[in-house]
């Protein structure tokens, strides 16, 4: 499998294994479709035969697969000594999170311990979702002159599609004389796996809805699209995007739009599901960290602290370390884990948070665990040491105004922007209406707000 993409035999057992998930796939009753493998053979050897390896048999620093390094993502070779941070502080690469089966089902226990927190924020969000689907589905109708056939649903990081399906009830009624075509994309086969057995329980009508799953990452999917088309193309059929369940706060903002906005055509639709933070100290928009009341900044980092320090979140964020010889023996001594509030929450002061969003009055839930370092060598290569201190994984909670402010003023990805058509808030879940468009000019120059400052 060196190339992007593989047909795979539609007529298969039910699999658990990744060596199997490479060739076999289940195919939904009568549909037409079968899933693109759009990871790397590299990708998929690696986490094929990384749990066997001893300490002895590391070639190559595997950390270096795993994590990005914060001074070398992030800062030029000027401002590393003025960042202050080390050279082995490091982040986890949120992938890494889902990929492998054991990952996969730590993240089912994880979400399942936290539906208590979701309930209400997920059933605003479906109806409301579901209604923006339909408007734009038909608005396509509109720009053609004609009424198109199909409609085009884009799930990224869909994992077992759980609330699409709930959505997709609601559309299929809503658009009476379309079939719809749902694309679930995301890294996990063993979630995509689930999410088709669903989707073949629930709809059983192959002339109404179809589904097209594909295994990638963002990245993956926006560098396979400069290549050939990985969706239908719109003048055939409307499309539109959907990142619900707060996968949004799980990256940082620019880096993960600059790959959406290579998938997206102009004028397209793409609708985005966040946490946000309930505040009664400014309904005004933020345009810096220090504007943000420190003491209902405090009492919020509490609140996301209690609902996500969970045993089954930290052993779901704990997993990807198993892959690494050095650090599995580490999870098995808790004096050197530390998930207290203050490793566990990054607040304004801290060092890295402004390698991770750019969006003001933004709170952040990312247990940091600290080890001693090693250092690794390989045959002709210098000695290279292990991180120190890792953030596990970062999960965000916005500012609702603050981020639309942040989307419509700062956001750009060349001459495009994504603009806030419309929105809607309930609790602690909001969800946005973003469609791509020309970016306004204006006489100053905004080309560098969305660089760090």
């Amino acid at each position: 499998m060196d190339g992007y993409e593989r047909d795979l035999p539609t007529k298969v057992k039910i699999i658990n294994t990744l060596t199997d998930a490479k060739f076999n796939y289940v195919k939904a009753v009568n549909r037409v479709s079968y899933l693109r493998y759009l990871t790397t053979s590299q990708e998929c050897t690696f986490l094929e035969t990384i749990g066997t390896l001893n300490y002895t048999d590391v070639i190559i620093p595997i950390h270096k697969k795993l994590f990005n390094q914060y001074s070398i993502t992030f800062l030029d070779e000027r401002n590393k000594k003025e960042s202050g941070l080390l050279s082995t502080d490091y982040f986890l690469k949120n992938k890494y999170l889902y990929m492998s089966t054991k990952g996969a089902l730590n993240y089912l226990d994880a979400f399942s311990s936290m539906q208590d927190t979701q309930k209400e924020k997920n059933d605003f969000e479906k109806t409301w979702v579901a209604t923006n689907i339909k408007d734009s589905l038909y608005s396509y109708d509109q720009k053609y002159g004609e009424e198109l056939a199909s409609g085009t649903i884009i799930s990224l990081g869909a994992g077992t599609s759980e609330k699409e399906i709930e959505i997709l009830k609601k559309v299929i009624p809503l658009c009476n004389n379309k079939k719809i075509c749902y694309y679930p994309l995301d890294i996990s086969f063993h979630l995509l796996q689930l999410s088709m057995l669903k989707l073949s329980h629930e709809f059983q009508e192959p002339d109404r809805v179809e589904f097209h799953p594909i295994i990638a990452d963002f990245w993956d999917a926006a560098n396979y699209s400069k290549k050939k088309d990985l969706f239908p193309e719109n003048n055939t059929t409307g499309r539109v995007f959907l990142l619900l369940g707060n996968t949004f706060g799980n990256y940082r903002e620019i880096d993960l739009l600059d790959q959406l906005m290579q998938l997206m055509e102009l004028n397209e639709v793409l609708i985005v599901g966040i946490n946000i933070l309930e505040r009664s100290d400014s309904l005004e928009p933020f345009k810096k960290d220090s504007e943000v009341n420190k003491e209902t900044e405090l009492k919020q980092q509490e609140k996301l602290f209690a609902d996500y320090n969970r045993p089954e979140v930290i052993q779901w964020l704990l997993q990807p370390l198993n892959y690494i010889p050095w650090y599995a023996g580490y999870l098995q001594r808790a004096k050197y884990l530390k998930f207290d509030f203050d490793s566990s929450v990054m607040k304004g002061d801290d060092k890295e948070k402004k390698f991770i969003t750019v969006v003001p009055g933004t709170i952040f839930y990312a247990p940091r665990i600290n080890v001693q370092p090693i250092s690794i060598s390989s045959p002709g290569s210098k000695l290279n040491a292990t991180p120190s201190s890792i953030r596990l994984a970062s999960t965000a909670k916005y500012h609702l105004s603050s981020l639309i402010y942040w989307f419509e003023n700062s956001y750009r990805f060349g001459d495009f922007y994504f603009n806030v058509d419309d929105s809607k808030s309930e609790g602690e879940g909001a969800v946005l209406k973003l469609i791509k468009e020309k970016a306004p000019k204006k006489e100053e120059d905004k080309v560098t707000l969305a660089k760090i400052q």
